[in-house]
């Protein structure tokens, strides 16, 4: 029974995980660019407000000094952003965001205590600040969702092909497991020549080997 349901869930999760994979590549290639470009900043938009948060209530907390303040004022400007992000969508934002991405992390990495692990935090957003910047904002956006559907495509069949060799190699190794091994000395020489094999756990041998091992 519990190989059943390890079995149903298996192949119920591949399946899942298949049809989801392939239905947001090929959402990302088909679909237009403005419907892609508004849900994309929408979800920008709340991750850029929730993420200055916890920077707004460090710089509420801390307003008598200089890094609190600075704090303040980059959690306000972020949360402003992401407002922004939210409810107007145009190519003028994608520069403006382009723009915010490339000079905001760069501010916040000569602000920061420990630049360097700041600036590995931050390299995302400038990578994608510069990208924004330099391809332009409708050539960006078409090369961006058509080579993510594709690597989403890519990956989602790789992670199924890696799934089903696993598996298919797990229950072959299943297949030819001995059980519990029954060993034989039949001719009292010191040698075991013969193992018989009870798969069934039943204590009946009810496979033989001629392999002969020693004891």
């Amino acid at each position: 029974m519990k190989t059943t349901q390890t079995k149903s869930f298996f192949w119920t999760q591949l399946l899942t995980t298949a049809l989801l994979g392939a239905l947001l590549g090929i959402l990302l290639i088909v679909l237009s660019v403005s419907f892609l470009l508004k849900v994309i900043f929408v979800v920008m938009g709340i991750m850029t407000i929730l993420s200055a948060i916890p920077m707004l209530a460090f710089g509420l907390s801390n307003l008598s000094d200089r890094a609190g303040r600075m704090s303040f004022a980059f959690s306000l400007l972020s949360i402003l952003m992401g407002i922004v992000m939210i409810f107007w969508h145009s190519d003028i934002l994608l520069i403006i965001v382009g723009v915010y991405f490339l000079i905001f992390p760069i501010v916040e990495i000569l602000a920061a205590r420990d630049r360097a692990a700041r600036a590995k935090s931050e390299l995302p957003k400038m990578i994608l600040g510069v990208v924004l910047l330099l391809l332009g904002p409708a050539r960006t956006l078409d090369i961006l969702f058509d080579v993510a559907g594709y690597v989403v495509l890519g990956l989602t069949a790789l992670s199924v092909l890696i799934s089903l060799i696993t598996y298919f190699t797990s229950k072959k190794k299943q297949a030819t497991a001995t059980g519990n091994r029954i060993f034989v000395d039949r001719d009292g020489d010191g040698t075991i020549d013969a193992v018989f094999v009870d798969r069934t756990y039943d204590a009946d041998a009810n496979a033989a080997s001629n392999d002969r091992e020693k004891q």
